[in-house]
């Protein structure tokens, strides 16, 4: 839409909300721009400044100028098999808790990038642990969804699922709990993914790449285990 958004006069009401909010995007661009023009004098003026910086409207300038964001790149197949092998990781029962700095004081810089190598161990440990109980714990819901509505077991909750959660207090999100269950249904038998260290929703994100990728023999064995 090529308008001039400080003096144009539209009738349209879709048209005009689009244009009072270049107009507004328009005004906290400027804003930005001037605030940091007085920080910058302030510090050239007297070395510091209590001014804090305002919201700068990127994306809706840049779309604005007709910039459209990249597509993120799709990892699939090959790469995303070796991706997916370099967050394996073995778990190691001695990293339990990550001690804090008022706990064990650093002595120099060594200690300190020691200290971090060990953080980050144990924050890995942890991302698989969580990742692997997920894929675990998504199988006992799916084992309890199936019981639920079986119609040779009876139990009065047939396609109330939700319902049999909060009545058992089990306080589980049911958009989480089918998040893991439909995971468990797709991947629990492939065992080798229990050692990833990577985030569930990044694995989530990934999830119809990985179902492509299982496709390959090879691929699927390996990471059965």
């Amino acid at each position: 839409m090529n308008l001039n958004v400080t003096n144009v006069q539209v009738s349209d009401p879709v048209q005009r909300t689009q244009v009072n909010r270049q107009i507004e995007i328009l005004d906290e661009c400027e804003h930005f721009a001037q605030t940091v023009l007085k920080i910058t004098g302030d510090f050239r003026a007297v070395g510091h400044t209590s001014r804090t910086l305002p919201n700068f409207p990127k994306a809706a300038l840049l779309a604005m100028m007709g910039h459209q964001p990249k597509p993120k790149a799709v990892v699939r197949g090959d790469e995303l098999h070796y991706y997916l092998c370099s967050k394996i990781i073995n778990l190691n029962p001695d990293f339990i808790a990550i001690p804090t700095p008022e706990d064990q004081p650093h002595t120099g810089l060594n200690n300190l990038i020691s200290k971090l190598l060990h953080g980050y161990q144990i924050l890995r440990n942890t991302h698989s642990k969580v990742f692997a109980c997920s894929l675990i714990y998504g199988q006992w819901l799916q084992e309890a969804f199936k019981y639920v509505n079986d119609p040779r077991d009876y139990t009065g909750y047939r396609g109330k699922w939700e319902k049999w959660l909060k009545d058992n207090d089990i306080d589980i999100k049911v958009s989480h709990a089918r998040m893991l269950r439909t995971l468990a249904k797709k991947f629990y038998q492939y065992k080798r993914f229990r050692s990833l260290s990577i985030p569930l929703t990044e694995f989530w994100n990934k999830r119809k790449e990985i179902e492509d990728m299982l496709q390959n023999t090879d691929y699927a064995n390996y990471w059965k285990g």
